[in-house]
């Protein structure tokens, strides 16, 4: 029995960048470590770890890659780092405004002189260094302010 020549189907591997890989690494140990300060009990890391876990891989190890070698890819950093923005506030213990917004941030300034997408490119840094940035500011605040101010 043959099969047709368009039913094999071949998928060429994307290898992940360098400074992606040191991104996720950093975002990883920044999210594990603020997780296990901040969690409440030990039932809370598995579940929060689990999704950073899933996150982190998915983000860093199969959508940047692929993106990162597209011409322009300003409409996905906005909507990264857009979800960062979103999800800051109501759960910015999960990690994912700081995985996403990091992304986001670092796909808009790979694309920020592309021909088309430039735009969307630099807002997309803009709200992925606020997200990212005021993931940290909530665990510095919780560090500093007396308890039951923060």
């Amino acid at each position: 029995m043959t099969h047709p020549a368009s039913a094999v189907q071949t998928t060429t591997r994307v290898p992940i960048p360098r400074p992606v890989l040191w991104l996720g690494a950093a975002v990883f140990t920044a999210t594990t470590a603020l997780t296990l300060y901040g969690a409440h009990g030990r039932y809370e890391i598995p579940i929060v770890m689990t999704g950073i876990i899933i996150t982190v891989i998915g983000v860093y190890g199969f959508l940047l890659p692929r993106k990162l070698a597209q011409e322009s890819a300003g409409g996905t950093a906005l909507i990264l780092s857009g979800i960062a923005a979103v999800l800051f506030l109501p759960a910015f213990w999960s990690g994912q405004s700081l995985i996403l917004g990091a992304a986001g941030a670092l796909l808009g300034y790979v694309g920020r002189k592309a021909p088309t997408g430039a735009g969307k490119s630099i807002a997309a840094i803009v709200v992925g260094l606020v997200a990212s940035i005021s993931y940290f500011a909530i665990y510095v605040l919780d560090a500093i302010l007396p308890p039951g101010t923060a």
